[in-house]
């Protein structure tokens, strides 16, 4: 018997994090489909699935996305299902959220509000 040869099958890679090193600065609005780690400074919007901002991270603006996580520094607002302020964290400014934790050395001046 004859075997009919079968279509070779598409590899799904697994999703890699968009990252802006501690070497850049970036001002506007940055919109990404995907996870972005941050460890430079951004002045304006950030928009992604899953956003870290990474130990010497900065962001002053917003940050968007279903999870945020931050070891670096914030200013601005930001508006998320789950928020995590992790390490030395500082955030100055409104969270909105589902879920946020914040470890005993994170700093958060601002307010702390769900969403619906």
């Amino acid at each position: 018997m004859e075997q009919l040869a079968t279509a070779p099958q598409p590899v799904t890679q697994p999703e890699q994090a968009s990252s802006i090193g501690a070497d850049m600065s970036i001002v506007g609005t940055i919109l990404a489909t995907g996870a972005v780690e941050v460890f430079g400074r951004i002045k304006g919007e950030l928009r992604g699935t899953s956003l870290l901002i990474g130990e010497g991270g900065q962001l002053e603006g917003k940050a968007c996305g279903e999870e945020v996580t931050v070891l670096g520094r914030i200013t601005g607002t930001i508006r998320a299902r789950q928020v995590k302020l992790l390490g030395r964290a500082a955030v100055e400014g409104d969270i909105f959220h589902q879920r946020l934790s914040i470890e005993e050395e994170a700093l958060f001046e601002g307010t702390s509000q769900p969403l619906f």
